[in-house]
């Protein structure tokens, strides 16, 4: 047993019963986060026990008092005095609430007691040189704002394998990069280039010239703005035009893979004797990440009057439970919500660019025979946000009618090129990511249904706490895939989030994160009970605090998003 089981067994029978007996059978998965947010939550309340141990003098900021060592030092005005608040013990509630907060299935849960976490990654990148030296790399990728526009797309897709390309600017003593094309970007469309060196132009009037630079790759990124060829002859003719904010930088062997890395052959065939004795002088290195992470909070408040404690209490009923309830559904749903909104926005991220670098676009459109397509814009969708916060739905286009003999076709047919498009959306992030295919998709409810009808759809049987119909909830298996419902998501909002977990198939997280979204919680349900001055009615106060981080060079490629739409309906 391995010091990480050794832990979990550990908790498990230390707050094991205390959960079983709170909320009945649990997927082990969820017990074992319950037994470390309670731990974690109980090691966060006994740090305020020895606040209590002193005399305070009066109400002071919300802080913890200094020692004064003696009775005489009590009234030194620069000693720091506390605040006498006393914090509520939640750890009831703040288990029941992560019990209902769904975004713990979805995503690898970390529970911290820290308000600030820092996560730290690694990266192996194709080196052999740094980016701000004359030594550069042997391989780099070149970024530039606008690769996503037409002219862009269209100057790239002329580019071949061993193409010799510059980037830089055609006029006099503008630096130049001179490059091998390799390949494009499998992950986001950008370039991939051999690294042959830094040239300044000298001459640009009719016929371009180079003479050999000593500068850094990163001196002839910065003024950068045309990618273009030059013949034999010294014309020179624009690939991509326009660039701005272009921006070099390395090769990650994780998300790409360069053919002929490992040989001396550019074509990728092994070395010969002779050439494995000259030797292959490539370098693969590691790139080292730390992210600070700070935990944010959601609030509410909830107010009685005497009147309803008094009369509902006549009744047999609790307000003050009611109310507790009430305000905890907030904050799950608003929990939830966040999640889903940063992961289908995530997902947006990978729709575009998969659209960029290979021209696959996911979306889905049946209309009657003799309809072309639809436009994307067009779709009933409330957005379609990339994680920047920019509407990508322009570049999704005219969506072509996958439908081409109505007679042909039943709604049943029709509902089950949802399902195609969910399984081939999880092919997808696993041949993206290269972590793994995606396990998981959050659809609405009228999707859910048509889903429903497919063969290969197994409904969920167990009854859970959170499967109420009323937040996400876990509705079934498609073909292996979990499928999940978003009650809250408009019913015309046919958008369909298709995500990796990072979760074993038992819904344990997996040790390594490698790509993705993590939940971090500190204090999900953290409560305060006061008494109104004035009108002695009862007042109470929920904060949940917590984190979600992105982690990886590409966080994105866990998760797609891809919209439905259908002149027929779904249903």
């Amino acid at each position: 047993m391995n010091a990480k089981q050794q832990q979990r067994k550990a908790l498990l029978d230390k707050w094991g019963g205390v959960i079983d007996e709170s909320f009945g059978k649990l997927p082990e998965n969820k017990k074992y986060f319950l037994a470390a947010l309670a731990h974690n939550v109980q090691y966060i309340n006994e740090g305020f026990d020895n606040v209590y141990s002193q005399n305070l003098n009066g109400m002071g900021p919300v802080a913890f008092p200094a020692d004064p060592g003696t009775q005489q030092q009590f009234h030194d005005p620069s000693r720091k005095v506390g605040s006498i608040d006393v914090p509520a013990n939640t750890l009831a509630l703040n288990m029941n609430l992560a019990a209902q907060t769904i975004l713990f299935d979805l995503l690898p849960t970390v529970p911290v007691y820290s308000p600030l976490v820092q996560l730290d990654y690694v990266d192996y990148v194709y080196g052999g040189g740094k980016l701000g030296s004359g030594e550069g790399p042997r391989y780099f990728l070149i970024k530039w704002e606008e690769l996503y526009n037409a002219d862009s797309q269209a100057g790239i897709k002329t580019l071949r394998k061993g193409d010799v390309i510059y980037v830089g600017k055609k006029e006099v003593d503008a630096l130049c990069v001179k490059a091998t094309f390799v390949q494009t970007s499998r992950v986001a469309g950008y370039v991939i280039v051999r690294n042959d060196g830094v040239y300044k132009v000298a001459e640009t009037e009719t016929k371009v010239s180079f003479v050999a630079s000593n500068e850094p790759l990163v001196a002839a990124a910065q003024n950068a703005d045309t990618i273009f060829k030059v013949d034999v002859d010294g014309t020179a003719t624009n690939i991509v035009a326009g660039m701005t904010k272009v921006i070099f930088d390395l090769v990650s062997a994780g998300d790409e893979q360069i053919h002929g890395f490992v040989t001396l052959n550019d074509d990728g065939d092994p070395m010969s004797r002779a050439q494995s004795e000259f030797g292959n002088s490539k370098v693969m290195e590691l790139r080292t990440f730390s992210k600070a992470i700070e935990v944010k909070t959601y609030q509410v408040w909830g107010a009685l009057t005497r009147r309803q404690v008094k009369d509902l209490k006549a009744r047999g009923l609790d307000s003050v439970a009611i109310i507790k309830n009430a305000m905890q559904n907030e904050i799950t749903q608003a929990i939830n919500d966040n999640g889903l909104s940063r992961m289908r926005r995530l997902g947006v991220t990978t729709h575009a660019n998969l659209l960029a670098a290979q021209g696959y676009n996911l979306n889905l459109y049946i209309g009657a025979a003799g309809s072309t397509g639809k436009d994307f814009k067009a779709f009933s969708i409330p957005e379609f946000i990339d994680a920047a916060g920019v509407d990508r739905a322009g570049e999704m286009g005219i969506i072509p009618n996958a439908e081409s003999n109505s007679s042909a076709e039943n709604q049943i047919t029709r509902q089950a090129r949802i399902a195609t498009r969910i399984l081939a959306a999880s092919a997808i992030i696993g041949n993206l990511s290269r972590f793994g295919a995606g396990d998981a998709a959050v659809v609405n409810t009228i999707t859910l249904v048509a889903l429903k009808t497919q063969k290969n759809f197994v409904s969920a049987i167990d009854n859970t706490l959170v499967q109420d119909n009323k937040n996400l909830y876990y509705a079934g298996d498609l073909a292996g895939i979990k499928i999940y419902c978003d009650p809250k998501q408009m019913l015309n909002d046919n958008r369909v989030l298709v995500l990796r977990t990072n979760k074993t198939a038992d819904g344990v997280d997996i040790d390594n994160i490698n790509q993705g979204m993590v939940f971090l919680p500190y204090d999900l349900a953290s409560t305060v009970e006061i008494t109104a001055e004035g009108t002695a009615a009862p007042k109470l106060l929920i904060e949940s605090d917590y984190a979600l981080a992105e982690t990886g060079m590409y966080p994105s490629l866990a998760y797609l998003t891809f919209a439905i739409d259908s002149d027929y309906g779904w249903v």
